[in-house]
């Protein structure tokens, strides 16, 4: 086969995928096979093979073809790469900013400085990239699950979803009382953090500085989180600063 030759019946799936994807309620096979001028054992068999897939999704009474949720998802995914890429921008330039804030002495072996940014991702909330002090320039991708209770990203997630969405995280993250010592005081937290619009966890050592800002998208929707973690020998001075 030539290098500049097309596959003729994947040029025809995208056909179909491309006919059913222009209404809402379907299109039933005689409608696709008039619309693009195929036989009807060539519309069956590719319409089959994508609702295998679920790419194409099949309805009764009457039968009609219609997109499927794998379309959906792979939409999903595009937009995630899309913000995922975007988050990466603004972090080099938080990153800028840290270090024109942080001491001009080289951090000392138990010293961190770094921009992270997470998604919620099956249950977990989950730290996507990282950029640190260590090594500038380099833009990680740790995919770690960060504790539920101890970190400011999953946090500020807990303080901005909804109740169900934060129902069903603490089904799976049972509370631990080692840091909070009560529900009532993360709850209070939590509440704080609606109003100031970041989280900045009050339980860490002076010496640290943790904090995190929800990422919106379209209609108000929590795409992300974006955080900084800072531990030093003396405390960080350039937190406010930072925030603003």
């Amino acid at each position: 086969m030539a290098h500049n030759e097309l596959i003729q019946s994947l040029l025809r799936a995208v056909d179909v995928l491309e006919l059913v994807a222009q209404t809402e309620r379907g299109m039933t096979l005689v409608e696709i096979c008039s619309a693009l001028d195929m036989k009807s054992s060539t519309v069956h068999n590719i319409l089959r093979t994508l609702v295998a897939r679920n790419l194409v999704e099949r309805t009764t009474s009457p039968v009609r073809f219609r997109l499927g949720s794998a379309v959906f998802r792979l939409g999903e995914e595009r937009q995630n790469h899309m913000v995922v890429r975007h988050a990466s921008t603004i972090m080099k330039d938080m990153f800028e900013r840290l270090k024109a804030l942080m001491p001009e002495k080289p951090l000392g072996p138990r010293e961190e400085a770094s921009i992270s940014f997470s998604q919620y991702w099956g249950g977990e909330v989950v730290m996507l990239l990282r950029l640190r002090m260590q090594r500038p320039g380099v833009l990680e991708r740790p995919r770690w699950p960060m504790n539920a209770y101890e970190s400011a990203s999953p946090l500020c997630f807990q303080a901005f979803w909804t109740a169900e969405e934060l129902e069903s995280y603490r089904q799976r993250h049972s509370f631990s009382p080692r840091l909070w010592k009560t529900q009532e005081r993360l709850d209070l937290f939590l509440q704080k953090v609606r109003e100031l619009g970041y989280s900045k966890p009050p339980i860490f050592k002076p010496e640290d500085f943790r904090c995190a800002v929800p990422v919106w998208g379209k209609g108000h929707r929590l795409l992300g989180v974006l955080g900084v973690g800072i531990w030093l020998e003396k405390p960080f001075s350039g937190g406010r600063k930072l925030i603003k």
